[in-house]
């Protein structure tokens, strides 16, 4: 079993309690064994925000949650920076890319081309790249999971969804020996519907969670 928790992002309003808060909370979360600290967007960069982390943490590893699509952020754009974080963090970078299910198959292709050095040619439907390089070169292979309304008919090192526990079995069977994540808030009470996320399949969470360190103990003893 995988569990990652994802942070709400800290905005300039949260001030420096706010940020004091989370770098408590990404602590005891690494010391409970926590796969993978994820940070979506809405206040700041998230990206930004995953450095930071990155730096007050020194095993977990540190993904970032991003829409991409024409009017949402480049996967080019994104492949850089989120390359610059593995190399920052020492290998511990990962990547959650949120959209339609093709438009999301492209932009992962895209970003594994990058993270590979380049030059990287690409003539997709949305994205295209011509001899680009991407530098830094990650010094880890970056994890690309993909969430989508649909199971994705595209190569992902996991799937995302947030369908309830009835609704899992089309992604389990698409998702076939690829890891198949939920990605959801647990709840007041998490321990029945992780019994039953897990009973239909599913290989790892990744719970939504308030920034407090009781959260992530409630929620690390409703999965052991």
């Amino acid at each position: 079993m995988r569990l990652a928790v994802e942070f709400p992002s800290v905005g300039p309003q949260g001030g420096d309690r706010a940020w004091d808060a989370l770098c408590e909370v990404a602590a005891a979360a690494e010391a409970s064994g926590v796969d993978t600290l994820w940070v979506a967007g809405g206040g700041s960069d998230p990206v930004t925000l995953a450095g930071a982390l990155a730096a007050v943490t020194t095993e977990v590893a540190v993904g970032v949650v991003c829409g991409v699509g024409v009017t949402e952020r480049a996967p080019s754009v994104l492949a850089r920076d989120v390359a610059a974080l593995d190399v920052l963090s020492g290998g511990r970078a990962a990547v959650l890319l949120e959209g339609s299910g093709p438009v999301v198959g492209e932009a992962a292709e895209v970003c594994r081309l990058l993270f590979a050095g380049g030059p990287a040619t690409f003539d997709g439907e949305w994205f295209q790249l011509n001899g680009a390089v991407n530098r830094p070169t990650p010094v880890a292979t970056v994890p690309v999971l993909l969430q989508a309304a649909r199971p994705p008919d595209h190569v992902a090192d996991g799937w995302v969804t947030s369908a309830g526990p009835g609704d899992i079995g089309p992604w389990r069977q698409a998702a076939g020996k690829t890891p198949l994540y939920w990605r959801g808030s647990l709840g007041a009470d998490p321990s029945a519907l992780v019994d039953a996320l897990f009973g239909q399949g599913v290989d790892g969470l990744i719970a939504r969670i308030p920034a407090s360190v009781g959260e992530v103990q409630r929620i690390v003893a409703a999965c052991s």
